[in-house]
């Protein structure tokens, strides 16, 4: 009985103890594995310590865009990229910086609201009798009587067009209301009887101006020959009233002044010079001479 009991104790001993290695034993390997992850973050803080980057924006750090159902490292040469959202980087202008705004004038100078209105939608594709015939113009011919004829000619760069059985007829800087007569009368030297004779211009070549001095924007635009001076000065975005002069703008062409404009007259009076321009030609607005108040 004696030794039965004795077993028995002894069994319980060396089941207690071998429990007892073994929690030791896993608890060891516990502590191994929290010492090991302790490890790797201290190492990972030391390394964005160095890169400038603090342990709280590394574990705040979102994964990218292509690597987030993964959750594995990205490979080079992936990015994503996100809206700035009016952002603006350190250094960078802003809109207010390139283009300031001008306070409102107590006393702004007379005629400064003339560009406010829409010059553009007032173009129209007639001719004005002063317009200077330049290659590239269209003219329309018809001959009816003894002779029936009808052509559609090009000026060429000579400023010819050319008629069958009349030849040339040069129409450089001929005016367009002149244009029917001048054409006219080299038909009539070989059709001398029975011929009517119609000649039209149609459509005048495009130019390209130059707007430069005080304006908002100057620089090179395009229109037509018969278009007003104000429709490139509205392009350019109007006089700059607080530096240019309404009163003195010059039109140049090869460097000379062909005419000179005084918006004055057209703001009291309704003048405007009627300008046939040609390619290249300059519009300078003339900078601001004295002022008054009233």
């Amino acid at each position: 009985m004696r030794i039965s009991i004795w077993l028995t104790l002894t069994a319980l001993s060396l089941f207690s103890f071998s429990n007892a290695q073994a929690q030791t034993a896993e608890q060891i390997q516990q502590i191994q594995q929290q010492l090991s992850q302790r490890g790797a973050d201290n190492s990972a803080a030391s390394n964005a310590g160095n890169t400038g980057v603090s342990p709280v924006q590394l574990s705040a750090s979102p994964t990218l865009q292509g690597n987030s159902q993964t959750g594995t490292r990205p490979s080079s040469g992936q990015y994503s990229t996100q809206p700035r959202n009016g952002l603006v980087l350190p250094g960078e202008p802003t809109m207010d910086m390139v283009f300031p705004l001008q306070e409102a004038m107590e006393n702004p100078p007379f005629a400064a609201n003339l560009f406010v209105g829409g010059f553009e939608s007032e173009r129209t594709n007639s001719v004005n009798p002063n317009y200077l015939v330049a290659p590239g113009d269209q003219i329309s011919i018809w001959l009816w009587g003894a002779v029936d004829y009808s052509d559609v000619a090009t000026v060429d760069s000579q400023g010819n067009i050319f008629i069958p059985n009349i030849g040339p007829v040069n129409l450089l800087n001929v005016p367009s209301s002149q244009v029917n007569a001048t054409v006219t009368r080299s038909i009539k030297q070989v059709y001398t009887n029975d011929v009517n004779v119609y000649v039209n211009l149609l459509t005048a070549t495009p130019v390209s101006v130059y707007v430069s001095g005080p304006v908002l924007r100057p620089g090179q635009y395009a229109g037509q020959a018969t278009d007003s001076p104000l429709y490139f000065l509205k392009r350019a975005g109007g006089v700059d009233f607080l530096r240019g002069s309404f009163r003195k703008i010059d039109i140049l062409r090869a460097g000379e002044v062909v005419h000179s404009i005084d918006l004055y007259n057209f703001v009291t009076d309704g003048e405007l010079p009627a300008i046939s321009f040609q390619d290249k030609d300059v519009i300078l607005v003339r900078p601001i001479g004295p002022t008054i108040t009233v």
